[in-house]
Protein backbone atom coordinates (compact mmCIF):
# COMPACT_ATOMS: atom_id res chain seq x y z
CA UNK A 1 0.00 0.00 0.00
CA UNK A 2 3.02 1.78 0.90
CA UNK A 3 4.51 1.64 -3.01
CA UNK A 4 0.99 2.76 -4.51
CA UNK A 5 0.65 5.75 -2.24
CA UNK A 6 3.97 6.55 -3.15
CA UNK A 7 3.81 5.76 -7.33
CA UNK A 8 0.67 7.78 -7.13
CA UNK A 9 2.63 11.06 -5.27
CA UNK A 10 5.35 10.81 -7.99
CA UNK A 11 2.60 10.80 -10.61
CA UNK A 12 1.07 13.62 -9.45
CA UNK A 13 4.61 15.78 -9.14
CA UNK A 14 5.75 14.88 -13.03
CA UNK A 15 1.88 15.95 -13.75
CA UNK A 16 2.11 18.94 -11.86
CA UNK A 17 5.32 20.07 -13.22
CA UNK A 18 4.41 18.73 -16.76
CA UNK A 19 1.40 21.60 -16.58
CA UNK A 20 3.91 24.77 -15.72
CA UNK A 21 2.95 27.24 -18.74
CA UNK A 22 5.88 28.30 -21.16
CA UNK A 23 7.93 30.85 -20.99
CA UNK A 24 7.42 33.66 -23.12
CA UNK A 25 10.30 36.41 -23.73
CA UNK A 26 9.10 39.71 -25.17
CA UNK A 27 11.30 40.82 -28.44
CA UNK A 28 11.91 44.67 -29.19
CA UNK A 29 10.59 45.75 -32.67
CA UNK A 30 13.25 46.10 -35.10
CA UNK A 31 13.59 47.96 -38.97
CA UNK A 32 16.16 47.74 -41.37
CA UNK A 33 16.05 48.06 -45.21
CA UNK A 34 17.77 46.24 -47.79
CA UNK A 35 18.59 48.96 -50.77
CA UNK A 36 20.90 49.59 -53.26
CA UNK A 37 23.08 52.78 -53.91
CA UNK A 38 24.49 52.78 -57.77
CA UNK A 39 25.38 56.65 -57.59
CA UNK A 40 28.98 56.10 -56.80
CA UNK A 41 29.89 53.20 -59.73
CA UNK A 42 27.12 55.64 -62.14
CA UNK A 43 29.50 58.11 -61.26
CA UNK A 44 32.43 55.46 -62.92
CA UNK A 45 30.64 54.77 -65.73
CA UNK A 46 29.35 51.25 -64.46
CA UNK A 47 25.56 50.47 -64.99
CA UNK A 48 23.49 48.32 -62.86
CA UNK A 49 20.20 48.02 -64.38
CA UNK A 50 17.32 45.11 -63.44
CA UNK A 51 16.82 45.47 -67.09
CA UNK A 52 18.67 43.78 -70.44
CA UNK A 53 20.65 46.01 -71.93
CA UNK A 54 19.12 46.86 -75.71
CA UNK A 55 22.93 48.26 -77.07
CA UNK A 56 25.42 46.43 -78.45
CA UNK A 57 27.13 44.39 -76.22
CA UNK A 58 29.21 41.05 -75.40
CA UNK A 59 28.02 39.11 -72.38
CA UNK A 60 31.11 38.08 -70.37
CA UNK A 61 29.39 35.94 -67.73
CA UNK A 62 26.96 35.11 -65.17
CA UNK A 63 26.69 35.73 -61.83
CA UNK A 64 25.12 34.85 -58.05
CA UNK A 65 26.17 35.89 -55.08
CA UNK A 66 24.77 34.31 -51.58
CA UNK A 67 25.28 36.77 -48.65
CA UNK A 68 24.64 34.61 -45.77
CA UNK A 69 25.14 36.91 -42.17
CA UNK A 70 27.09 35.75 -39.15
CA UNK A 71 24.51 34.05 -36.77
CA UNK A 72 25.85 32.99 -33.23
CA UNK A 73 24.22 31.49 -30.64
CA UNK A 74 24.50 32.64 -26.94
CA UNK A 75 23.39 31.35 -23.92
CA UNK A 76 20.93 33.30 -21.62
CA UNK A 77 19.68 36.55 -22.55
CA UNK A 78 21.88 38.59 -24.13
CA UNK A 79 21.02 42.67 -25.80
CA UNK A 80 21.81 43.32 -29.03
CA UNK A 81 24.95 44.83 -30.20
CA UNK A 82 24.92 47.04 -33.11
CA UNK A 83 24.74 45.82 -36.12
CA UNK A 84 22.54 42.36 -34.76
CA UNK A 85 19.17 41.72 -34.70
CA UNK A 86 18.70 39.25 -31.55
CA UNK A 87 15.98 37.16 -30.87
CA UNK A 88 15.57 35.17 -27.60
CA UNK A 89 14.47 31.83 -27.08
CA UNK A 90 13.67 28.78 -24.86
CA UNK A 91 15.16 25.14 -25.71
CA UNK A 92 14.33 22.89 -22.52
CA UNK A 93 14.77 25.40 -19.60
CA UNK A 94 17.93 26.77 -21.20
CA UNK A 95 17.37 30.36 -22.10
CA UNK A 96 18.92 31.03 -25.84
CA UNK A 97 19.76 34.25 -27.86
CA UNK A 98 20.15 34.11 -31.23
CA UNK A 99 22.51 37.10 -32.61
CA UNK A 100 22.37 37.71 -36.84
CA UNK A 101 24.20 40.13 -38.25
CA UNK A 102 22.95 42.98 -40.52
CA UNK A 103 23.27 42.83 -43.87
CA UNK A 104 25.89 44.26 -45.41
CA UNK A 105 24.58 45.15 -49.65
CA UNK A 106 26.88 47.92 -50.01
CA UNK A 107 30.29 45.67 -49.91
CA UNK A 108 27.99 42.97 -52.16
CA UNK A 109 27.32 46.08 -54.22
CA UNK A 110 31.44 46.49 -54.27
CA UNK A 111 32.29 43.19 -54.82
CA UNK A 112 30.00 42.64 -57.49
CA UNK A 113 31.18 46.19 -59.29
CA UNK A 114 34.76 44.63 -58.79
CA UNK A 115 34.36 41.24 -59.92
CA UNK A 116 32.60 42.51 -63.63
CA UNK A 117 35.46 45.12 -63.96
CA UNK A 118 38.09 42.05 -63.11
CA UNK A 119 36.09 40.05 -65.85
CA UNK A 120 36.12 42.93 -68.57
CA UNK A 121 32.74 44.32 -68.17
CA UNK A 122 31.34 47.74 -67.52
CA UNK A 123 27.53 46.59 -66.59
CA UNK A 124 25.83 44.28 -64.36
CA UNK A 125 22.00 43.59 -66.02
CA UNK A 126 18.99 41.81 -65.03
CA UNK A 127 20.18 42.31 -61.64
CA UNK A 128 17.52 40.60 -59.19
CA UNK A 129 17.21 41.02 -55.24
CA UNK A 130 15.75 38.12 -53.13
CA UNK A 131 15.86 37.25 -49.32
CA UNK A 132 15.24 33.70 -48.68
CA UNK A 133 15.30 31.78 -45.26
CA UNK A 134 17.91 29.43 -44.66
CA UNK A 135 16.69 25.36 -44.64
CA UNK A 136 17.90 25.14 -41.04
CA UNK A 137 16.39 23.08 -38.26
CA UNK A 138 13.55 25.33 -37.82
CA UNK A 139 12.69 23.70 -34.41
CA UNK A 140 16.03 24.48 -32.96
CA UNK A 141 15.06 28.13 -34.03
CA UNK A 142 18.41 28.20 -36.38
CA UNK A 143 16.93 29.61 -39.33
CA UNK A 144 17.86 32.82 -40.77
CA UNK A 145 17.49 34.93 -43.89
CA UNK A 146 20.49 35.25 -46.22
CA UNK A 147 19.83 37.41 -49.89
CA UNK A 148 20.83 36.42 -53.04
CA UNK A 149 21.78 38.15 -55.79
CA UNK A 150 22.05 37.30 -59.45
CA UNK A 151 22.55 38.93 -63.24
CA UNK A 152 24.69 39.40 -66.24
CA UNK A 153 28.11 41.03 -66.45
CA UNK A 154 28.30 42.57 -69.88
CA UNK A 155 30.42 45.01 -71.56
CA UNK A 156 28.69 47.82 -73.90
CA UNK A 157 30.12 48.69 -77.50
Amino acid sequence: MKNLKFLFALCALFTINSCVPPKFTNSPGFMYHVGFDFREYADKGFLFTPEPYAGKHTVRGMLTFHLHPEVRYLEGKVKGTDGYRVKHFFTGTREMTQAIENYKIDDLVKYIYELSIKWGGDAFTHFQHKTLTSQTDVSQHSEYPYAVVTGVVIKRH
